[in-house]
């Protein structure tokens, strides 16, 4: 009996051993790591490795060990600025809003040095840890540094502004004398001729889209919208969009059934661009398909429209990425389609700015139906 106390006093040893020396080493890993990591309860900072101590400002991770987080900042001069440039509420940081219960409290923040005038962006993502009665206890805060990312994509916009303005004057003059010389052609029997010109027209335009396209990835970041409201026939206006993309598109027969028998209160030309860029998608990943569907229908203060196509769907992997900015499908055999995959993305923060909401049902193959919803605040 007495040697078997003695086996277990010994493992117990080791195992405290152990257990002491994986501690060291999970230590060791997060005071290394390369994001700031810091945990604390409702009154202080309990744990800060070294790279959250300098994103404080701090020399090392003992001076923020044990003091509130209101006073972290404050005594380093930090000041906290959202993506426009306005001063944060430390309460509306996500640290605190873990600490009332959100979980995964995030956001990207500019934090201004008022000492130095030095400017560091940083991605910041709070998350509660919850006791046995559910109730918050503390909260981990993972930071990282991305003023690399943010100052390239900076240059990366400098360029393609400068890029998209140098080119729209060529392009537009090209277009001019395209049909100021289609025009003096115009009584020409030469049928070659005029096919060339159609052509060529068709190719200018597309590169006058392509333009706009590059001039959307500076603006959509920034979201330079500007909307003009207005109460309009909704059904008229989607009636337009088809008609209007059914004279440029001879691939696809554009069908329009049902309707809402509704007005809407919104910026017509933002909503049609809406419309446009998904019945373009319809087209575009249908290539062996000849019909695209538009359905419309109301279901009391709400509009909902279904776009179907009959092409190479989405796999459900995609569904949630889709939306997305750049983001873009492949096609059966890795073929590319042409775009940069800002349409999607674009319609969806248009959608939102009326509180509405877009998603998707596809299967690989069979084609894909997305569908948009919006409220109508009230009518005229």
């Amino acid at each position: 009996m007495k040697q078997k106390n003695n086996i277990d006093l010994n493992d117990l040893f080791i195992g405290q051993e152990e257990l002491k020396k994986l501690q060291e080493q999970f230590f060791l890993i997060f005071q290394n790591v390369s994001d700031g990591i810091a945990v604390q309860d409702h009154d202080r900072v309990v744990f800060a490795n070294k790279a959250a101590a300098e994103l404080d400002g701090f020399l090392s991770p003992e001076e923020i060990v044990g003091l509130p987080y209101p006073k972290t900042p404050l005594k380093t001069k930090r000041q906290f600025l959202d993506e426009k440039g306005k001063k944060i509420n430390l309460k509306n940081m996500p640290i605190k809003k873990a600490l009332r219960g959100e979980a995964n409290a995030e956001g990207t923040f500019k934090i201004l040095n008022q000492k130095t005038g030095e400017a560091r962006w940083v991605s910041i993502k709070s998350m509660p840890i919850r006791d046995e009665r559910e109730k918050v206890k503390m909260v981990i805060t993972i930071s990282r540094d991305i003023t690399e990312y943010v100052m390239a994509d900076e240059i990366k916009n400098d360029f393609l502004r400068m890029t998209s303005h140098e080119l729209k004057t060529p392009i537009t003059t090209i277009k001019a004398f395209s049909q100021i010389l289609e025009s003096m052609l115009k009584n020409s029997e030469n049928k070659k001729i005029k096919e060339y010109f159609l052509k060529m027209d068709n190719q200018i335009d597309k590169l006058a889209d392509l333009v706009e396209n590059i001039s959307k990835v500076v603006r959509l970041p920034q979201k330079k919208f500007k909307f003009n409201d207005a109460w309009f026939n909704f059904d008229t206006l989607v009636k337009e969009v088809v008609e209007n993309t059914q004279n440029i598109s001879n691939s696809h027969q554009l069908v329009v059934k049902g309707s809402t028998k509704k007005r809407f209160f919104g910026d017509k030309q933002k909503i049609s661009q809406l419309f446009k860029n998904v019945i373009n998608n319809a087209v575009k990943y249908s290539p062996n398909a000849k019909k695209v569907i538009i359905m419309l229908s109301a279901n009391k203060n709400i509009v909902k429209v279904g776009i179907r196509d009959f092409g190479i769907g989405i796999s459900p992997q995609h569904h949630k990425k889709i939306f997305k900015k750049f983001y873009r499908v492949l096609g059966t055999k890795d073929k590319m389609f042409p775009g940069i995959g800002l349409g999607l993305y674009e319609s969806k923060q248009i959608a939102e700015k009326y509180k509405g909401k877009m998603w998707i049902e596809s299967t690989e193959g069979k084609g894909s139906v997305f569908f948009l919803s919006l409220p109508i605040e009230g009518e005229r």
